[in-house]
């Protein structure tokens, strides 16, 4: 097998927290690069898909179950026992996210729905 070197330009606070890292890790810095970049590589590209989200309440241990289901009919636990507490944070953190997101698109109608800018976007006259 043939090996190749590649390099890249890091802040020196960077390069420096990096080096640091690879040795607590107790392995060079090189190692810890080759180990970083296989993993990516390995990781799956992302892809659009479509599903929906399944929650469910499981009386006998007050808990939650969350799964997403793809429409190809595969499921994806997400949650097997989620406290009501949990999922009481989960949402407020979700209204507050979502209510953040509508303020910087400038929603004001609760029907409307997010314009791509390419559509909107006008050359100037």
């Amino acid at each position: 097998m043939e090996y190749v070197a590649l390099s890249a330009k890091l802040p020196a606070d960077l390069a420096t927290e990096f080096k640091s890292f690879a040795k607590r890790k107790g392995i060079t810095t090189s190692m810890l690069l080759r180990e970083l970049i296989e993993s990516e590589i390995k990781k799956p590209m992302a892809k659009y898909v479509a599903g929906r989200n399944e929650i469910s309440y499981r009386r006998e241990t007050d808990t939650f179950s969350w799964a997403i289901v793809l429409d190809s009919g595969e499921r994806i636990e997400m949650i097997d026992a989620a406290n009501p507490e949990f999922l009481l944070n989960l949402q407020k953190m979700l209204n507050l996210a979502i209510e953040e997101r509508t303020a910087l698109i400038g929603q004001k109608e609760p029907d409307s729905i997010p314009i791509p800018s390419k559509i909107t976007r006008r050359k100037e006259e």
